[in-house]
């Protein structure tokens, strides 16, 4: 949905996750919150941000689990320099942290074709003081997603609707949890 909203930009945000043990292998992101679209390399912005995201984690037993980054051109599916310090900067707070890089090309295929949504996430994990393409794989049902995303994008244009932290810092009013929009995912979700 961020993405898609702003397609002429490269966007970001955070993946959160439930708190769970250090020895857990599993891991499920259960939000994501759409960070910038404008303000990429503004530090203080993301610091202000990552308060506020981290205040909302700590009263809802989360944690943030994850990077997730869409780059503005199409086929690039690279972590830029910012996204690397940002993921670095997540490390201090949850060192099973992860980057996840959409590849905007292979979504817009896996949509129109119904391929395999997994080539459209690229993770990459911290090894070595370096991030590398990841072992870790996703788990997703691939119809289900497909689905969601042709209902609340394409038929519902609910993305248009998703407010980030540029948003936010624009007009105070503006949800950067978005729970209007969770919401409807929720009872689409329950609705089965």
């Amino acid at each position: 949905m961020h993405s898609l909203k702003y397609p002429y930009a490269k966007v970001n945000g955070l993946l959160l996750s439930k708190n769970r043990s250090s020895n857990d292998n599993e891991l499920e992101y259960v939000d994501y919150i759409p960070l910038f679209h404008f303000n990429q390399g503004l530090t203080a912005m993301l610091e202000i941000a990552l308060i506020q995201i981290q205040a909302y984690c700590t009263k809802h037993n989360l944690q943030i689990a994850g990077y997730f980054q869409v780059n503005k051109n199409f086929h690039d599916s690279s972590i830029d320099v910012f996204g690397q310090r940002i993921g670095e900067k997540l490390i201090e707070l949850n060192p099973k942290t992860s980057i996840v890089i959409l590849n905007s090309c292979n979504l817009a295929d896996s949509l129109s074709k119904d391929v395999d949504l997994k080539n459209t996430l690229n993770l990459y994990e911290y090894v070595d003081s370096k991030w590398k393409a990841g072992s870790i794989s996703i788990d997703c049902d691939d119809q289900e997603v497909v689905d969601a995303i042709r209902y609340f994008i394409f038929k519902q244009q609910d993305h248009l609707n998703l407010n980030d932290f540029d948003c936010h810092l624009h007009d105070i009013k503006c949800d950067w949890l978005n729970k209007n929009i969770n919401h409807l995912i929720d009872d689409w979700l329950n609705a089965d």
